[in-house]
């Protein structure tokens, strides 16, 4: 800014003033500011944020955190908001929790060192993530929640979407779904869990504990998964539920290596290559376009001291 100033024989304060926007109280000529600008880009100025920020307290730095960033719904998520914060001039920074607690909170330090402005966050575990009173910036979650309600959120009715699949398997003559899912510590694998029970009860059918499986996280866990509980023959199933579908290659592997036929399958999202699948496919998809724009508006309102609500996004079922 002192070398602008110079160069154009203006006060550095002029420069600053015209350089940061900040003009609305100010009377300068339209040259004067377009002079600035231009022998800003000559002079290839780029602002310092870092040292703006100990002066506002602001960085204009916002960071994601997920719990894996191969999963294709987190990979849209993070797009969106890469794209709105380019927007609207905020640095991102993507953080990967792979389900870890530790690992979690460990990133969260961290992203206070960098002083971050604010966060958009998929919690780990419903009752340990954001187990702190005193984080130095603010906290918008999504897809996922913790207990208390202690942030706003953005997430789908993960209850009903669940309801609403098992209803689709029950429509098949499946009466024995079999359900897999990752972490029991997960906020949506509880609610859909919940929705999931709630539909067999409803239709007079027995919750059989054995035919619910957790810690299934890859195709990887899920094939091994599959082979086990065949091969055990300890559990009938005649279809399956899935938390999410970024496991699915995983299931119907292993149903095809158990040569098992076309049972009805359904989880949650599609996923790449689902079209070419020959299966009897169910899929909820959520709105993750929504869910994402509507996260990163609320982190941008908190962060003006703006009153924001919870949001609860309904779903479709398509195959």
């Amino acid at each position: 800014m002192k070398d602008i100033a110079n160069k154009l024989k203006l006060s550095r304060t002029t420069v600053s003033n015209i350089l940061n926007n900040n003009l609305d109280d100010k009377s300068y000529k339209e040259e004067t500011i377009r002079a600035v600008l231009r022998t800003a880009q000559e002079m290839n100025y780029i602002p310092n944020y870092n040292a703006r920020s100990l002066k506002t307290g602001i960085t204009k730095t916002i960071a994601i955190v997920v719990p894996d960033i191969a999963n294709d719904f987190y990979v849209r998520i993070i797009k969106i908001i890469e794209n709105l914060s380019v927007r609207d001039k905020y640095s991102l920074i993507v953080c990967i929790t792979e389900e870890s607690v530790s690992k979690e909170a460990n990133t969260l330090d961290i992203l206070t060192s960098k002083r971050v402005d604010g966060i958009l966050i998929a919690p780990v575990s419903y009752a340990e993530s954001l187990k702190r009173s005193d984080y130095s910036y603010k906290i918008i979650c999504f897809d996922r929640l913790v207990s208390g309600n202690r942030f706003p959120y953005v997430i789908i009715d993960n209850e009903k979407a669940a309801y609403k699949l098992t209803e689709k398997l029950l429509k098949n003559s499946a009466l024995k779904p079999l359900f897999l899912a990752g972490s029991d510590h997960d906020y949506t694998v509880k609610r859909r869990l919940s929705g999931h029970k709630k539909c067999l009860t409803d239709n007079n059918l027995k919750v059989d504990e054995r035919r619910i499986i957790f810690d299934v996280f890859d195709d990887r866990d899920s094939f091994e998964k599959m082979n086990e509980i065949i091969a055990k023959q300890e559990v009938e199933f005649d279809s399956i539920f899935m938390s999410t579908n970024y496991f699915i290659y995983g299931v119907l592997e292993g149903l095809i290596a158990n040569n098992i036929g076309n049972i009805p399958v359904g989880g949650f999202e599609d996923f790449k290559g689902s079209s070419l699948v020959a299966h009897n496919i169910y899929k909820v998809i959520q709105p993750e376009e929504i869910m994402a724009q509507i996260a990163y508006n609320n982190l941008l309102k908190i962060l003006n001291n703006e009153d924001v609500n919870n949001v609860i996004l309904g779903t479709n079922i398509i195959s």
